[in-house]
């Protein structure tokens, strides 16, 4: 099964605006990025810590990987920085220009796939790359094109699922966390909308890999899935990173 082709299809079709980290930004987020104060969310629940984040975004190059879908990239555009857009979906990048347009802010948006960027060496000060890579089979390919897409002791912030989350299947309607389904469960299961395929990865393969890249991490956080959801009493089920490429 070609999962890349899978997954593009269905981000051509979805609703962006229907994504929980694709929410609509308030006039109070776009003004606190106006005053170089942006709300960027990575992963589920909080965002990233402001102190991971320049002091300063006005004229930084920034590269906003597979984040397209409106909501990040005109808040980034907002502070001033140069922000370049990467996704492999034309349809949300195509939302990402329409919102920027129509609050006068200019980025750039490039349709490329995240393992084979097509852009130039050490040309980006940071690159923020919300939770994508799980929707590849192997993250190493991707950092490193991070690393040489960036320049000398530039900034990757990454978001990255707990591979444990796996393990355990949680049903929103009971609010109940199970391990597994009956039959008739599964059988029902196939007559719900297509979800996107996810490619579980352990800790080695996404953040061994990124060291082994060549970054040193500076920062690290676990995250919940918030609003009461069960799952939330045994694990957290996001990580977020912040690394610089070594020389």
């Amino acid at each position: 099964m070609d999962t890349n082709s899978y997954n593009l299809r269905l981000w051509d079709k979805v609703d962006a605006k229907t994504l929980p980290l694709n929410q609509p930004f308030t006039e109070n987020m776009l003004r606190e990025a106006r005053n170089g104060k942006p709300t960027i969310h990575i992963v589920f629940g909080k965002p990233i810590p402001s102190a991971w984040l320049p002091e300063n975004f006005r004229g930084l190059k920034i590269l906003l990987l597979a984040g397209g879908g409106g909501n990040l990239s005109p808040l980034l555009a907002a502070t001033g920085a140069d922000v370049t857009v990467v996704d492999s979906s034309q349809a949300q990048l195509d939302l990402d220009l329409e919102v920027c347009e129509n609050f006068n802010l200019e980025i750039n948006t490039q349709k490329q796939d995240m393992r084979d960027l097509k852009l130039s060496s050490e040309e980006f000060d940071l690159i923020i790359n919300p939770s994508s890579v799980l929707y590849i089979s192997d993250p190493s390919i991707v950092w490193e094109q991070c690393k040489r897409v960036l320049k000398k002791d530039g900034i990757l912030i990454t978001g990255l699922v707990n591979p444990t989350l796996y393990l355990l299947k949680e049903e929103r309607e009971t609010n109940i966390v199970r391990l597994n389904k009956t039959e008739d469960e599964r059988k029902a299961q196939e007559i719900l909308p297509p979800q996107f395929y996810e490619h579980p990865h352990s800790l080695n393969q996404s953040i061994g890999s990124l060291l082994n890249a060549g970054f040193n991490m500076t920062n690290f956080e676990s995250g919940k899935w918030g609003d009461g959801c069960r799952i939330d009493d045994y694990i957290d089920s996001f990580i977020s990173i912040r690394c610089i490429k070594q020389a």
